[in-house]
């Protein structure tokens, strides 16, 4: 028997969508038969992701506990103002907590992380016109 997985990603700044399927090897099932992701980023937010990459680690579970991220997304009363995009353009987030270890419960290991890293200009930059354009197309309701 033949198992194929559809996958699906999602553009969190967008919501434009990437569909593909894979078939699972012999012996693979899958329970429900696909995945959904919403954390993804599409060829016009990609460089979104060097920024996550450098100030999401350790920080908090997911984006819906992020504090930057609840400053702009499905906010019924938006907080972000001209410093956080300040900073952002700079390459660090200005809401970040937490963030001094990783845990892989798979392996059993704890790693360091280094708050320190800082993303790129560039990064920070797209990050900041993301979010600017997601208000612009997402309007705050209430």
């Amino acid at each position: 028997m033949t198992t194929k997985l559809e996958i699906s990603v999602d553009c969190c700044f967008c919501g434009k969508n990437h569909r593909t399927e894979i078939v699972l090897p012999p012996g693979w099932e899958h329970r429900t038969g696909g995945v959904d992701s919403e954390v993804g980023f599409c060829p016009d937010h990609a460089r979104v992701a060097a920024f996550a990459d450098a100030q999401c680690p350790g920080c908090v579970g997911g984006w819906g506990d992020c504090p930057m991220w609840r400053a702009f997304a499905f906010s019924h009363d938006r907080s972000i103002g001209p410093e956080d995009y300040q900073a952002l353009e700079a390459g660090q987030c200005p809401r970040r907590v937490n963030g001094t270890i990783s845990i892989d419960r798979a392996r059993g290991t704890m790693t360091d992380l280094d708050l320190s890293d800082q993303a790129t200009v560039e990064a920070g930059k797209a990050f900041a016109q993301a979010i600017r354009e997601y208000v612009e197309t997402y309007p705050a309701r209430g």
